[in-house]
């Protein structure tokens, strides 16, 4: 009777989930929403947050800007550093279409500034918002339009319902 010899079974690759690095860096000027999404750890709420900053504060000139879109943590940051470039090398993609720029500022209503033409400059005027809320709103604004109400920038992440109460006497939303 032949003795049975235990034989291990041979090394698979490991399962991973979500997104894997792409083969070839990722231009983040040009990368459209399913570009970005090939990114690992970058969620459609990701993708449309680079696109809309990019949209508002024009071309990345280093991939350290990234740092900057709201959402981009440094650990997601980190994840996604090496695949990314902001020069020509690498995938192309295509480019978003911008949501249509707003009218230029138009003098306060009753004091008031309004949300959906105000410049960063502008809104740091406004007593309570942050400079992470500013960036949010206009990257917000860039990619969904304007604000039909001032109740419409509690969809904006990081305006809560007490950051809109201190505000919502300095600004106006037509």
């Amino acid at each position: 009777m032949e003795e049975e010899v235990y034989q291990p079974e041979p090394a698979r690759e490991p399962v991973v989930r979500g997104a894997s690095a792409p083969a070839t860096k990722i231009n983040i000027n040009t990368a459209g929403l399913n570009d970005l999404l090939k990114l690992p750890g970058i969620e459609e709420n990701h993708a449309r947050m680079i696109i809309a900053y990019r949209n508002t504060y024009g071309d990345f000139t280093m991939i350290d800007e990234l740092i900057d879109v709201p959402g981009i943590s440094p650990t997601l940051f980190g994840r996604i550093r090496g695949v990314i470039t902001v020069n020509g090398s690498g995938s192309s993609g295509t480019t978003e279409t911008a949501a249509p720029a707003p009218a230029p500022s138009l003098p306060k209503s009753a004091g008031k500034l309004n949300i959906n033409t105000a410049t960063e400059h502008e809104l740091k005027s406004v007593s309570g918002l942050t400079v992470q809320n500013i960036k949010l709103i206009l990257a917000y604004r860039a990619s969904y339009g304007a604000f039909a109400s001032l109740d419409d920038l509690l969809d904006v992440p990081s305006i809560s319902p007490e950051t809109l109460d201190t505000i919502r006497s300095q600004v106006t939303a037509q």
